[in-house]
């Protein structure tokens, strides 16, 4: 079966948007998840590690893509961005965003896959201004990034229409901001973070900290 015209158009922009960015891929080698934070992937405070994936949400006007960062620690969405291209500021606005709201610190992890987005000299030089440490999924392994997938099912089944198809690219936009910011970091409730929802996380480690303190 021939697939519809404009995701044969989506799947070559992708395409060409990976190459385009091919000779501005950097050369060094990232550690692994693991090799950065330990198979186990426990973190002990908010922003010490940030998660980022892609994934698309089709319109009847075209498909558009989604780039999250999420707080490893408190499962908050700590930034993210809604573009019509994949390219290398797809994913730097959803990592700036992240930054501005958690105040990440010089040792911050960020991992990611090897997408070219990631891999770009852009992308690379911007967490290295910062301080940030690059970590990315080993060849071929991409449980490192569960956070993140289990982040994508959760938002399309429970905030995507019945058929994961938009009326609009406007649409889309303020149903995926009402998701994210009204419902899932504020009042969706995580049984792994005991019944608490991400918004709260922060606040609550916080205090507990300066319990300890005293």
């Amino acid at each position: 079966m021939s697939r519809p015209a404009y995701v044969q158009r989506r799947s070559q922009s992708t395409l060409q948007e990976c190459l385009s960015s091919e000779n501005n891929r950097s050369e060094s080698r990232p550690p692994t998840f693991s090799e950065s934070v330990g198979r186990g992937g426990s973190t002990e405070s908010p922003g010490e590690v940030l998660v980022s994936d892609i994934t698309y949400a089709a319109t009847t006007q075209g498909w558009m893509c989604l780039a999250v960062t999420l707080d490893l620690f408190s499962r908050q969405v700590a930034g993210w961005h809604l573009a019509e291209t994949m390219e290398t500021a797809l994913v730097l606005q959803a990592a700036q965003k992240a930054t501005l709201r958690l105040g990440v610190r010089r040792d911050t992890i960020h991992h990611s896959d090897r997408g070219c987005q990631y891999t770009s000299q852009a992308f690379r030089a911007w967490l290295k201004q910062r301080g940030m440490l690059s970590s990315m999924s080993a060849a071929g392994y991409c449980y490192d990034k569960a956070t993140c997938e289990s982040f994508f099912t959760t938002l399309k089944r429970e905030g995507f229409p019945s058929d994961c198809v938009f009326e609009s690219k406007a649409d889309a936009r303020r149903t995926i901001f009402e998701y994210i910011e009204t419902f899932y970091n504020r009042i969706r409730i995580h049984t792994s973070l005991e019944n608490s929802a991400p918004n709260q996380i922060p606040s609550k480690h916080f205090h507990a900290e300066r319990i300890t303190l005293n």
